[in-house]
């Protein structure tokens, strides 16, 4: 059941991005911009305005790459169960035979 739940989560993480760059609107095209703000202090205080394309995209890219992780995970596990099954089925199964009367 784990396995399923983890194979679901990648699926919807990945929808979820690919919806938020789905639902960015032709006017949110603007460049991203940055700003540089120097406090009374005299640090600099740096302020970057991002596409929400570019975010969400990003978002999409992280999505990816984490459900592709938990697919190999799910891979191994999957190959190492079967390896369990195969090695306790091979010392599960003995065949005796006994000379006739």
């Amino acid at each position: 059941m784990l396995h399923h739940t983890k194979a679901a989560a990648a699926v919807l993480a990945i929808g979820l991005a690919a919806a938020g760059i789905a639902g960015c609107h032709n006017d949110d095209n603007a460049p991203a911009t940055t700003t540089n703000t120097t406090n009374p202090d005299g640090r600099v205080t740096v302020t970057k305005t991002v596409h929400p394309t570019d975010v969400a995209r990003s978002n999409l890219n992280k999505a990816t790459d984490k459900a592709k992780k938990d697919v190999d995970d799910l891979r191994k596990d999957a190959n190492d169960t079967l390896k369990d099954v195969r090695d306790n089925f091979r010392e599960t199964v003995t065949v005796t035979e006994t000379p006739a009367p």
